[in-house]
């Protein structure tokens, strides 16, 4: 029997031992890339609440001098979540400054907050600020049924999603669907050849609402699917959305045009 010196089963251990720490490095690495569907659910749980008005961030050619900061442009987002996703017409400075702190990391500047309200971007909202009661007031003029027949919206489909780690990478690409009416027509027509299924009615019941004026903008951004958007539209852009697990809480830690 062949007998195995010692000076050889010392570099077989060394070896063995990388290849097994390089298999471990590979195994995590992959992992860390890999979504599951219940991660998948966390992350539309919480982005479907803000990617109809990232929008906001976006500037203009025409704006990239004297346009809205980026802290701005936050201000707005957090103004249409309260007022389109929890319909809230008042918001307090605690509840105001909690959120953007909790979802963007920025401070709310309370003492500075009349002076934003100056910036383009808030014209057509018809924000009021009592510094005493520490209350801000939200009365945007809704379009009538007319104006809403003509008055674009504006989509964000997903693209696609990437992890790394406890970061989640989603790339969304940019619509606006000039003529809502043939959104409409385009849910209908989706499955024409049989009855709509309950989702499928309930996207038509959003837009017939929004168009009957009975609903924000929202909920015709609701019904339109990423197929109806593809149909009816070109990408106008695309837009990066990276979002961050901290304290088992998502949030938006950038925003890419």
């Amino acid at each position: 029997m062949k007998v195995i010196s010692k000076r050889k089963i010392v570099p077989i251990i060394i070896i063995f031992s990388f290849t097994a720490l390089l298999g471990l490095t590979i195994l995590l690495l992959v992992k860390s890339h890999q979504i599951d569907e219940a991660e998948i659910i966390a992350l539309h749980n919480y982005s479907d609440n803000f990617v109809n008005y990232i929008a906001n961030l976006e500037k203009s050619e025409e704006d990239e001098e004297d346009g809205p900061t980026l802290y701005q442009q936050q201000l707005a987002i957090a103004l249409d979540y309260f007022y389109y996703e929890k319909g809230q017409n008042q918001i307090s400075n605690e509840e105001f400054s909690k959120f953007l702190k909790e979802n963007f990391d920025a401070n709310f500047d309370s003492e500075n907050f009349s002076n934003d309200l100056y910036a383009k971007l808030f014209q057509e909202k018809y924000i009021e600020y009592d510094p005493e009661k520490h209350i801000i007031s939200l009365n945007p003029a809704e379009p009538t049924k007319k104006e809403r027949a003509i008055i674009p919206i504006p989509i964000m489909t997903e693209k696609s999603v990437k992890k790394k780690g406890s970061t989640y990478i989603v790339e969304y690409e940019k619509y606006l669907i000039e003529s809502p009416y043939d959104a409409l027509n385009c849910l209908a027509d989706s499955n024409n050849s049989n009855e709509p299924n309950d989702e499928e009615s309930d996207k038509i019941a959003k837009m017939v609402s929004y168009l009957n004026g009975e609903s924000t903008i929202k909920s015709a951004q609701d019904a339109i699917t990423p197929e109806c958007a593809n149909q009816l539209s070109e990408p106008r852009n695309t837009v990066v959305v990276t979002y961050e697990i901290e304290n088992s809480k998502f949030k938006i830690s950038s925003i890419n045009h």
